[in-house]
């Protein structure tokens, strides 16, 4: 795909941690892919996971430890039109 739209920008999202892993794991994780997006040309960042992570009670913005819940999706939603506001 970058092949042939060099200029069109990439969204990669760092997803919510998955809560039946340890948070060592998940932090890995999220780092490779951010490390990853650092090196690439006209790629933005969508980082759920640092938001996620930040909340004082994680677990209230799962449905079960992977799925977002209705508050989750409401703060998976809100912080992917925050990262294109800031561009």
């Amino acid at each position: 795909m970058r092949t042939q739209y060099r200029m069109v920008p990439i969204g990669l999202t760092v997803q919510n941690p998955y809560l039946g892993q340890s948070p060592e794991n998940a932090a890995q994780r999220a780092h490779a892919v951010r490390d990853w997006a650092a090196r690439q040309r006209n790629t933005v960042v969508i980082d759920v996971h640092s938001v996620y992570t930040a909340s004082p009670d994680i677990a209230s913005l799962y449905q079960d430890q992977r799925h977002p819940n209705a508050t989750g999706g409401d703060v998976w939603a809100a912080t992917i039109w925050s990262t294109f506001e800031l561009r």
